[in-house]
């Protein structure tokens, strides 16, 4: 009967080596894709913060520029102005100019 017992311990131990075994087949099959996963990660993290850095930039420049077109309209808006009454005053000068001419030469006769 000690020859069964013998051979349930020799067949456990052969069990529990073949487990051992496949833990560390798969443990070193394993860690070399965990670690490319981690190194990923990390230059998912180092790419993020450059985006984040990037759009930061982004913005202050849409910021910059913005203020620069509205600044840009209002000059606009000032020239505009200014053009309409430089031609209200050129009109004016050329009824001006145009009534000393009439007052120079004689009426005209209706007849």
């Amino acid at each position: 009967m000690d020859w069964v017992y013998e051979t349930l311990i020799v067949g456990c131990l052969a069990y529990a080596g073949a487990i051992v075994i496949d833990y560390v087949n798969y443990r070193d099959g394993i860690t070399p894709r965990i670690q490319r996963i981690e190194r990923g990660v990390v230059d998912i993290g180092l790419d993020f913060v450059s985006e984040e850095e990037a759009a930061e930039k982004a913005r202050s420049r849409v910021h910059r520029l913005r203020t620069e077109v509205d600044e840009l309209r209002r000059q606009k808006t000032t020239f505009y102005s200014r053009l309409v009454c430089e031609r209200e005053r050129k009109q004016k000068l050329e009824m001006a100019v145009f009534r000393k001419r009439l007052k120079r030469k004689e009426p005209l006769s209706s007849a």
